[in-house]
Formats: C-alpha cells, sequence, structure tokens
C-alpha cells in the first residue's frame, strides 16, 4: 500500500491526464455517433493502489474499483470456479464467467459495458522522487471481435483480458487463450506488462537500436507487449502482446524466463 503522502500526489497527478482523456474520449464517440460515457471518475481510493520497485523505478499502479475487483479476486475466482469457459477461444464465454461470480445486479449487456468502458487502471511510474509524464493505461479490455478465422468466436482487443490468453493459473489459461505458462496471480502479469512499457520501443526514426523488453515463455518464442499514445492527454495504452521467434538483426533486451 502507499503512503498517504504518495497517494495525494498521485492523484493531483493523474486529475488533468484523466480528464483530458475522458473528454477526448467523449469526442471521438460523438464523431462516431454513439454513446457518450456519463461518469467520470476523479478519484480513487488509497485502497486501490500497489506499488513496486523496477530498476530503481517506483512502479505505482493505481486501480478503479472495477478493474481492482478484476485483477485482485473475480478473475481467478472465475477461473477456479468455472476453468471450462476458459481457454475456449471464445471471449464470450470468459465474460459469461465473470459475470456469474460477480453478483451484479445489472445486466450481462451492462456488465460487459460496464468492463469495457469503465474498469481500467493507471500506471505511473516515478524516478527519483520524480513522476515520469509517460503514464500507461490498462484496460479490462477495449473491443470485443470477431476471431478472422473462425467468426463463430470472439476475441478480446487489447487491455488485460488480452494479454492474459498468454498466462495460466495452477494450468489454467486465464482468458480465452491455450497456452499454459503459470504465474502467481493477475497483478504479477501487470507487473510484467508494467516493466515491458519501460523498455517499449517508441516510433523515433533517429533511434537506432530497438529496445525491447521480452519474456521467454515455454514454447520458446518471446512474448512482447506493444502499447500507444494517444496525443491529447499524453496517456498510453496497452495495445497487444504477441508471441514472435527472436529475430537476431535485433537488439533485444533484458530477456526474461516465466
Amino acid at each position: 500500500m502507499v503512503s498517504m503522502i504518495q497517494y495525494l500526489k498521485l492523484r493531483s497527478f493523474l486529475e488533468k491526464k484523466t480528464f483530458a482523456l475522458f473528454q477526448h474520449e467523449n469526442d471521438v464517440k460523438r464523431e462516431k455517433g454513439e454513446t457518450e460515457m456519463n461518469m467520470y471518475q476523479e478519484g480513487f481510493s488509497i485502497d486501490n493502489c500497489y506499488i513496486c520497485e523496477y530498476n530503481d523505478i517506483s512502479i505505482y499502479f493505481v486501480f478503479n474499483d472495477a478493474f481492482w475487483n478484476g485483477a485482485t479476486s473475480k478473475i481467478e475466482q472465475a477461473n477456479i470456479q468455472y476453468p471450462d469457459m476458459f481457454g475456449t477461444r471464445d471471449a464470450r464465454d470468459v465474460l459469461d464467467a465473470l459475470y456469474r461470480v460477480w453478483n451484479s445486479m445489472i445486466t450481462k449487456e451492462e456488465f460487459v459495458h460496464y468492463l469495457k468502458e469503465f474498469a481500467c487502471c493507471y500506471v505511473i511510474f516515478e524516478i527519483q522522487d520524480d513522476l515520469q509524464d509517460n503514464v500507461l493505461r490498462i484496460d479490462m479490455f477495449r473491443k470485443i471481435e470477431e476471431n478472422k478465422k473462425d467468426r463463430c468466436k470472439f476475441d478480446f482487443t487489447s487491455g488485460l483480458l488480452h494479454a492474459l490468453k498468454h498466462f495460466s493459473l495452477n494450468g489454467r489459461n486465464l482468458s480465452i487463450g491455450m497456452e499454459v505458462n503459470d504465474v502467481q496471480n493477475v497483478i504479477e502479469v501487470l507487473i510484467l506488462i508494467a516493466k515491458a512499457f519501460v523498455y517499449r520501443k517508441e516510433d523515433n526514426k533517429k533511434r537506432k537500436k530497438k529496445q525491447y523488453l521480452s519474456y521467454v515463455i515455454n514454447n520458446g518464442k518471446h512474448l512482447r507487449f506493444s502499447f500507444y499514445k494517444e496525443d491529447v492527454s499524453g496517456v498510453y495504452f496497452l495495445n497487444t502482446s504477441h508471441l514472435k521467434s527472436r529475430n537476431k538483426k535485433e537488439e533485444l533486451q533484458l530477456y526474461v524466463n516465466i
């Protein structure tokens, strides 16, 4: 848990960024003719903050309630109680399992909308007591889209539930994937994502060397995370996670065995 001093510092730092992002996303929805978000979470509980240290960098995770419940208990609870609904390559099965354990008083459609629009966490990096301007946001998921190879099934696009398809808990995949790469809990995956963000490749033609933080998983391939920046607020998003064979022409740094 963070201290009260750290909490107040984080809250003040995030306030402008999150409001700018909220306004921008509603601008985009208006342009597309979609329903605007009518709820803006200005603050967050000190109990929903988590800190870890990595290479002299303090990494803060700031969760809203929906994401906190999912990441710390509901995903793992659903995975244990409804194991047959994970690893099916269909996002609808995972969402159905989550809906069952969430004990929500809203409809399934409202629940899915709630997770998509509001469940997120922000990751803030501090170096020598200075909060860095590059903030990462991790959504529960950004979209649900038809699988390109099997139109009877659906994928999570971006966000945590997309990334979790590469990980498992006690041999059970934590999302729609078939891979078995055990982690201790969902928070461990969030920490891996945050570390990868530190070594992200920026879109900078002047940089000659490509830097990645790549995780070696059980099948010998390398798992990378990619990110994109929303220019209005300056907030980065977790875009995707993908497996690649090692490319010897690239400089790949800090391989970590899971």
